[in-house]
C-alpha cells in the first residue's frame, strides 16, 4: 500500500499562529478555536493533528482534562 498524503489547506505555522490569535482574540478556548478555524478553512477536524504544534496540544490535552474528556493522569502535590 501506498501512504496516503492528505493534503492541506493551511500550513502548519499559519494555523498556529491563526489559533493564538483568535484565543487572545476573542477569549476562546483553544478547543473552539481549532473547530472555528476548521470551519472557516474547510479543514476536516480529524486532520488538524497534522497542524498542530507540541506546545498548543499540551494545552489542549489540559482542556480536555479539565472537561473530563481524557482521564486524569496522577500527579503529585507540589
Amino acid at each position: 500500500m501506498f501512504p496516503i498524503e492528505i493534503e492541506l489547506k493551511m500550513k502548519r505555522e499559519e494555523f498556529n499562529i491563526r489559533l493564538q490569535n483568535y484565543v487572545a482574540k476573542y477569549k476562546m478556548e483553544y478547543i473552539d478555536a481549532v473547530i472555528k478555524i476548521c470551519e472557516e478553512a474547510e479543514i476536516d477536524i480529524e486532520d488538524v493533528g497534522q497542524l498542530i504544534d507540541e506546545r498548543t496540544k499540551v494545552v489542549l490535552e489540559d482542556e480536555f482534562r479539565s472537561m473530563r474528556m481524557l482521564p486524569k493522569i496522577n500527579q503529585l502535590p507540589l
